[in-house]
């Protein structure tokens, strides 16, 4: 009988975790070669049936061995991580079993880096033909301004439904290759194989998608602009810890903007920040309004700035218009307010 896995824990999700973590620099992602020849030297180790301790310094050495110690005559904080990783993956090394979960690990974190790579991406091109669908308006043969902020709703629901989609359709083909793969092992460890596989590569997924979706935003809006011919700065600004996506400047005013899938803190960093930067107002586009409340709304009033929402969300229903919130806006007054304070004449010609 086969000795079982020393920790009560599935090993090889642990170790495809931390083969792949930023915390531990992401060996794997950047060391796939190192990875794989590390899984075949597992392998030779298990067939000659080769001590732990043995096994052990080959890990150290094969991991450590592939990053640089030290750059410029300085220790990097990437070996320093490095380190770690050897650390957290051996002190989970106690028994051959274990070596064969890290062995699989090896070579499924490699796939997993490939399977994700291979997933669709919401790029330039495809953004800008969801802006222009949106912004067009086929009775006038014009670009309609109300429709703005939808044209960023829809990019970011055209990019989740592409993004998602197309990591689960990989998804699906790559555990499919898993269970034929892994036809002729016992079925717990090929139980522990997919379920591992699968948290770990949602994890990365759902990262990435994150990651993602900012830039895609920041696209949409710049893309919105270009159609209208607003004369942004086109780029993102930072200002110490405060950032804005784009940047406006006329005779009349400075207005920076802000769009994100949420509000979040980061409303707060730009508080008392205008005058400091020479920004007249700060002008937050957010897609997803949960976080949004009348004291968030009240503090970016009384700093000079606004928040632009969906007239059909719950929050515009609630309190927009009333009580003296103006600084919360209807998405689709976002260019005709942008045009009344800026001074400038949007361009409604179809491109």
């Amino acid at each position: 009988m086969p000795e079982t896995p020393s920790i009560e824990q599935n090993n090889i999700y642990w170790f495809l975790r931390d083969l792949g973590a930023a915390s531990f620099g992401s060996f794997a992602v950047k060391e796939p070669d190192s990875v794989l020849s590390l899984g075949e030297e597992l392998q030779t180790h298990i067939e000659n049936s080769d001590s732990i301790e043995t096994i052990q310094n080959t890990i150290k050495e094969r991991i450590l061995g592939a990053v640089n110690e030290f750059h410029n005559g300085r220790r990097t904080q990437r070996y320093a991580r490095t380190e770690n990783l050897v650390k957290q993956i051996n002190v989970r090394i106690e028994n051959i079993e274990d070596v064969r979960d890290l062995r699989i690990a090896c070579y499924s974190v490699v796939r997993t880096t490939e399977v994700l790579d291979s997933a669709p991406e919401f790029d330039k091109d495809s953004v800008g033909k969801v802006v222009e669908a949106t912004l067009t308006d086929e009775s006038t043969q014009q670009y309609n301004p109300e429709n703005a902020y939808l044209a960023l709703e829809e990019v970011d629901d055209a990019g989740t439904r592409l993004q998602a989609g197309g990591q689960n359709m990989a998804l699906v083909s790559y555990v499919e290759d898993l269970i034929s793969e892994m036809d002729s092992v016992d079925s717990y460890t090929r139980a522990r194989s997919i379920a591992a596989v699968t948290q770990e590569f949602e994890r990365r997924a759902g990262n990435k998608r994150k990651s993602d979706a900012g830039g895609v935003l920041e696209t949409a809006l710049n893309s919105v602009f270009g159609k209208f011919d607003v004369p942004v700065t086109g780029s993102p600004r930072h200002f110490g810890d405060f950032e804005i996506d784009n940047l406006l400047k006329t005779e009349q005013a400075v207005i920076g903007f802000s769009c994100k899938r949420t509000l979040r803190e980061r409303f707060r960093q730009s508080l008392t920040r205008e005058a400091d930067i020479d920004i007249d107002e700060v002008w937050f586009v957010p897609l997803s309004t949960d976080d949004i409340s009348r004291e968030k709304v009240e503090d970016i009033q009384h700093d000079g700035g606004r928040v632009y929402v969906s007239r059909e969300s719950n929050e515009w229903q609630e309190f927009g218009g009333r009580g003296g919130l103006k600084a919360l806006r209807p998405g689709d007054q976002f260019l005709t307010d942008l045009e009344k304070m800026a001074g400038i004449s949007l361009n409604t010609d179809l491109k």
